[in-house]
């Protein structure tokens, strides 16, 4: 690998947290306006991804991204604050800025370097949810699609497994040594005829052998290959735990998703993330990202109210919806939970019958 392509996959890596960062930090700005933490968190992090750009020779990411510093800056001064218009137009720029590195990841640079991010599309959400569900049967892959983080001290502690691993291995060599030398001697003994008689010095080399397979020593074969057995499990829970990632992955993708669906249906939705950082395998991760993004998105489209129909109500024009995610013995647990009407049974019953399902 090249030193250029190499600090390009660190690029494509640190880029893509930025966004996903950047993301939750704008949509906090529209729900609080002078939230000034998030509003500083926002530029620099609009400032790295436009000096990473720049450094990888993605000049048009470069520039836009300069594009989200100016937006934001303007709400640096005085009481100034991010409005609802601003919000609109910086998650317009993330959406190119996402389209750019796309197609940098999938290994076409040449298309992404042509695209036009200075006129942003629209914020859509059939757009966001075709992005966020995987690709049935594609050919092409995302650079960096099959790799995990992991803490160093979690690589300490393989290393350190590896290297009584190692030990232990010896240790077993070393009686396994003992063993077949007692062996060759046990065979050096001539054994023809069955009404052989040992001669005394034969008889006492047969029992100093017999003594010797009895010690402690070789008794302690045992005691080493179940350790051995212990260490090689260890490993491989260590290893299962370098494949586990935090839910973070993909439910910090959903409250943009939720966003944009909701301003397309006229509706108000703050969407909350309980337990972001509970881990599961890479793969198990990967095989919930689709069915999880239907849930929340029938959670928005289906299961709140209006906001007009919500005040009428009597309850908050912003709806909440819970995504939470913990532990449950040796499984994850995944809840979508809103504080809407719900599904009305006679529209089910209505889509049923006009499919042809009852």
């Amino acid at each position: 690998m090249n030193v250029q392509r190499k600090y390009l996959e660190m690029f494509l890596e640190e880029g893509a947290e930025s966004l996903a960062e950047l993301n939750g930090r704008v949509l906090a700005l529209e729900r609080a306006p002078g939230d000034r933490a998030s509003l500083a968190a926002a530029l620099r992090l609009a400032h790295t991804i436009k000096g990473g750009a720049k450094m990888v020779g993605l000049d048009n990411v470069s520039r836009a991204a300069h594009q989200l510093e100016s937006a934001l800056n303007a709400a640096t001064g005085g009481g100034a604050t991010l409005e609802a218009a601003a919000c609109t137009r910086v998650l317009a720029i993330l959406d190119r800025i996402r389209d750019a590195l796309d197609l940098v990841s999938r290994g076409r640079e040449a298309e992404a370097l042509e695209l036009d991010l200075a006129a942003p599309r629209s914020p859509s959400a059939g757009a966001d949810l075709a992005a966020l569900e995987p690709a049935a049967g594609g050919s092409e892959r995302r650079l960096g699609a099959d790799r995990v983080k992991v803490g160093v001290e979690k690589l300490d502690a393989l290393q350190n497994l590896v290297d009584d691993l190692t030990l232990q291995k010896y240790r077993i060599i070393d009686r396994l040594g003992g063993l077949r030398r007692m062996v060759r001697r046990l065979d050096s003994l001539s054994w023809d005829g069955e009404d052989r008689v040992f001669t005394p010095r034969e008889r006492a080399s047969v029992r100093t052998l017999m003594k010797e397979l009895s010690s402690g020593e070789f008794s302690e074969l045992f005691e080493e290959a179940h350790r051995l057995d212990q260490l090689v499990g260890e490993v491989q829970d260590h290893v299962f735990e370098l494949r586990m990632v935090p839910l973070a992955e993909i439910l910090d993708e959903y409250q943009r998703m939720a966003h944009d669906l909701a301003g397309e249906l006229g509706k108000e939705v703050n969407l909350t993330i309980d337990g972001k950082f509970t881990e599961i395998d890479k793969r198990l991760l990967e095989a919930v990202r689709g069915p999880l993004l239907h849930l929340v998105r029938n959670a928005v489209d289906h299961g709140v109210e209006p906001p007009e129909e919500r005040v009428a109500a009597g309850k908050p024009r912003r709806a909440e919806i819970v995504l939470r995610a913990f532990h449950k013995g040796s499984a994850v647990v995944i809840d979508v939970e809103d504080d809407g009407r719900g599904l009305d049974p006679s529209q089910i019953r209505a889509a049923a019958l006009e499919k042809g399902m009852i």
